[in-house]
């Protein structure tokens, strides 16, 4: 803490409220010490952001922000991060005053003073789509006035975001010299304090910078209007790309004249990286449909007209078909769109062991949403497909399938005493995509001379009263 101290006092007098009053961050601190950790500090962005006055907020929990549609696993993420006092990064629904939803990106971090005790935490909240805010100079802070400096010092140390503080020109080559940079800057850089003060920003870009990105910065900010919710690749000191989000604002003085820029940093890769698997594992699975279901119309097509062989081939690609839509039916056909798992693995293994004595399959009730349940399908069928063309179905062994429901995601084992030859084929290539975008750290593809196992996840459908 002593680090931070020193580092505030090269700041003007001031300026610390100056800085968290003119953010377009919203920031709250609650007390963790007192009975439902009230909020006792609010900063006029959180107040724009949420249409609160400072009176409506102060001395109550944050949970007032949540509503029909709020995530209530993540609700109970929240709750479990306060009770173990770590830090986290959440993306939920949350309501304003006036009953309209918005997306916000919540960083959570609790704070310690000199003696390590745990006295408050620390909330920042972004609304993740960009929007034009206004800024107030109003400043609220519940606690006592003595304590407000102290209390600050603390939220900046231990703050997740990066805040850098900034001369408000030259904005042209080499840019504006960088005056301050908190704890969280050094935390997600690697550069102290002292390494970068002096310096510009522009050091931590590289060649994927978003070029365009910071041609929109620099218009806003020759407007003198400040930038939000912009995303690009910076550069850490150990050379490592990282995707940052971040929103800057024109600091002002007593004569309401810019003096320096406040610009808020926040760490998104892994969002970006979730984003980018995903949006990859829908074009595969899409193209994989597509050329399946094509190909089959045209067997089936052709087979009709065949002798018996043909008709069985014909038949096996109907049960084929009957299983991802049986398992479509199941998701769908229901109020809430979800499906319990049992029931899928039920109607897509039927085809392929339809007096259910080869493929043991148990696990606990749980719940899939629409794409989550079409994913669980057409996983299992894959992995059963490949077993009866090549694996222990086809040799009349036994496999099981297994699944349990733990911190909101449903993990699955499917395990078979048989190698899987050719596993370079496009199905393994289909199932390892599934287990790269599993969330699970035991997520896996095993394989021996004489056995097949594979474990991966889905995201859990979220329970009614969670």
């Amino acid at each position: 803490m002593t680090e931070m101290n020193d580092a505030l006092a090269g700041l003007p007098e001031g300026l610390v409220k100056t800085m968290i009053a003119q953010t377009r961050m919203a920031m709250t601190v609650t007390d963790a010490r007192a009975e439902d950790n009230p909020i006792v500090f609010a900063n006029p962005a959180f107040l724009q952001l949420t249409g609160y006055s400072a009176e409506e907020v102060i001395g109550r929990n944050c949970r007032f922000l949540q509503g029909e549609e709020t995530d209530r696993s993540l609700v109970a993420q929240i709750r479990e991060t306060v009770e173990k006092r770590e830090f986290g990064y959440f993306e939920l629904l949350n309501y304003r005053k006036d009953g309209t939803p918005f997306r916000n990106a919540l960083h959570i971090s609790p704070v310690y003073n000199d003696q390590g005790e745990l006295t408050h935490f620390f909330g920042s909240q972004w609304e993740v789509v960009e929007k034009e805010k206004s800024n107030s100079r109003a400043f609220y802070l519940g606690a006592d006035q003595s304590d407000r400096s102290q209390l600050l010092e603390y939220a900046l140390d231990q703050a997740t975001d990066s805040l850098l503080l900034t001369e408000y020109e030259p904005l042209e080559e080499p840019g504006p010299k960088i005056l301050w940079a908190s704890r969280g800057f050094e935390r997600m850089t690697g550069y102290t304090n002292d390494e970068v003060v002096g310096r510009s920003p522009r050091f931590l870009q590289g060649p994927e910078t978003d070029r365009e990105a910071l041609d929109r910065l620099k218009d806003s900010l020759e407007r003198g209007v400040g930038h939000s919710n912009t995303r690009t690749v910076n550069y850490r000191k150990n050379g490592d790309p990282f995707w940052i989000e971040w929103s800057v604002s024109p600091v002002r003085g007593t004569d309401g004249e810019p003096h320096s820029w406040l610009a808020v940093q926040r760490d998104v890769t892994k969002q970006v990286e979730l984003t980018q698997e995903r949006e990859r594992l829908l074009a595969e699975l899409d193209h994989r449909t597509r050329n399946l279901f094509g190909m089959a119309q045209v067997l089936v097509r052709g087979a009709e007209a065949e002798d018996g062989t043909a008709e069985g081939l014909r038949r096996r690609l109907l049960y084929q078909f009957q299983a991802l839509s049986s398992a479509h039916a199941l998701v769908y056909s229901m109020s809430d769109t979800t499906a319990e798992m049992g029931d899928i693995a039920a109607a897509v293994l039927q085809s392929f062991d339809p007096d259910e004595t080869l493929i043991a399959r148990d696990g606990d009730s749980a719940r899939l949403d629409g794409k989550q349940g079409v994913n669980a399908a057409i996983i299992i069928y894959e992995l059963a497909a490949l077993s009866a063309e090549r694996g222990a179905l086809s040799k009349k062994r036994k496999v099981s399938l297994f699944w349990h429901q733990q911190d909101g995601e449903l993990r699955m084992t499917w395990a078979e005493d048989a190698s899987l030859p050719e596993a370079s084929r496009f199905g393994v290539g289909l199932v390892k995509t599934f287990v790269r975008a599993s969330d699970w750290d035991d997520a896996a593809i095993e394989e021996t001379a004489d056995s097949f196992t594979v474990r991966l996840s889905f995201t859990a459908a979220e329970e009614d009263d969670a």
